[in-house]
């Protein structure tokens, strides 16, 4: 058997955290400190940090994802050239043969990098905590001590020292979910992250090989420049830091605001057969729709289709009566309608709708003077139903006084 301690520099329960009381390996397993070769260096910290304290030389440092957080498991690991099974990995971890390094966070992006309030967003490097002497400025409370303040306190080396024997190589990574949420602008667990995580993994590979051997060639022909150039940066270590504090995650970034905004979003670095949500909602176009693809103009018909304006009627009256033997005639629409379809043309006020013997027509809005019999001149115009004095027999008889 064999112990590999988790999180050694984690603040809080951790065997070398600044609340653990213990500065060294031994001190903290006592007995069992014989039976660790190995010990796991957190988010917060990384093998440079770890190589200033002379104490830890005889352990092979290693890195971890927590196995309580299933969808973060990957994001830092351990590089054996061993065969897959329990006894050759114990066997590279104890003699070092087999074991190559690891792939880790950058140590500023994890929670507990530096000291710092996160109630009163106070983040301070190590000197500016010993200038307050470990009390909050805002609060008065005590400052929860980082990581690097606990390496400082322990380290008997300079930042830039040799790496012991023990020592495997060491490469930041940040998760491609992160570097498509800085491109898109929106949130890691976003639907639209997920959706292009999947597809880059579908065309590209899986996720570790994608950032630390695929060639840029291939991303660049999978339409992602702006992943390309990510990546880019990414392998030569060239990131922006922002250090977490007190339970805050911090953050790597590999773009500056300004050039993201020069490359006109990055949310157009992926090409998908999705038409522009800009158009979905309304189908007028300012581009020409010459260069529009065929499938794209047939989603735009059919939305215009569903946003087509339609008469919509105040009221309906009553039915109109039928003569014996034939069937009721659908309710006369009332002349108080809104037309809002423009592109059926009204009909003439002049003309009388007559071609339908079942359906008597509207009541003309405009009379002439009465004729010297005393009925109006436009009165074959006017219907039963519709004229306040009645008419006929037929519906269609003009009505006399």
């Amino acid at each position: 058997t064999y112990l590999v301690p988790a999180h050694i520099w984690t603040p809080w329960f951790a065997a070398l955290g600044s609340k653990s009381g213990f500065d060294a390996i031994d001190d903290c397993y006592a007995d069992l400190a014989p039976h660790i070769f190995a010990v796991e260096t957190g988010l917060s910290s990384d093998p440079a940090m770890n190589w200033r304290v002379s104490s830890l030389d005889r352990f092979r440092l290693v890195s971890n994802s927590d196995a309580h957080s299933p969808e973060k498991l990957g994001r830092e690991v351990c590089v054996f050239n061993t065969e897959l099974d329990y006894f050759s990995l114990r066997r590279a971890l104890e003699t070092g043969q087999g074991y190559e390094g690891t792939l880790e966070f950058f140590p500023e992006e994890g929670k507990y990098h530096l000291d710092g309030h996160r109630n009163c967003n106070i983040r301070f490097s190590p000197a500016e905590t010993r200038h307050h002497q470990g009390w909050c400025p805002a609060c008065g409370k005590p400052l929860t001590v980082g990581v690097m303040h606990r390496v400082e306190d322990l380290a008997d080396r300079g930042e830039k020292t040799t790496p012991p024997q023990t020592a495997g190589s060491a490469r930041g990574l940040v998760p491609l979910s992160e570097m498509l949420s800085e491109i898109y602008q929106v949130g890691p667990k976003s639907k639209k992250i997920s959706h292009q995580y999947e597809s880059l993994l579908g065309r590209l590979g899986p996720e570790l090989q994608l950032l630390t051997s695929l060639p840029l060639e291939d991303i660049q022909h999978a339409n992602a420049p702006l992943l390309t150039e990510a990546v880019s940066r990414l392998r030569k270590q060239e990131v922006i830091r922002e250090a977490g504090y007190d339970g805050v995650y911090g953050t790597i970034r590999l773009f500056r605001d300004a050039e993201l905004r020069r490359q006109a979003g990055g949310r157009h670095c992926f090409k998908t057969n999705t038409p522009d949500r800009r158009f979905r909602r309304w189908p007028r176009d300012r581009r020409s729709s010459t260069a529009r693809p065929a499938r794209t103009l047939r989603v735009l018909s059919r939305q215009a289709e569903r946003f087509r304006p339609t008469r919509r009627p105040i009221f309906w009256s009553s039915s109109t009566p039928s003569s014996a033997g034939q069937p009721k005639s659908p309710p006369v629409r009332c002349s108080l309608w809104r037309v809002l379809d423009r592109e059926k043309p009204q009909p003439s006020p002049t003309v009388s709708p007559l071609s339908s013997p079942g359906m008597p027509s509207r009541r003309p809005t405009v009379w002439s003077s009465p004729s010297p019999d005393g009925r109006p001149t436009n009165c074959a115009l006017a219907c039963k139903p519709c004229c306040p004095t009645g008419g006929g027999s037929s519906p269609w008889e003009p009505f006399t006084r």
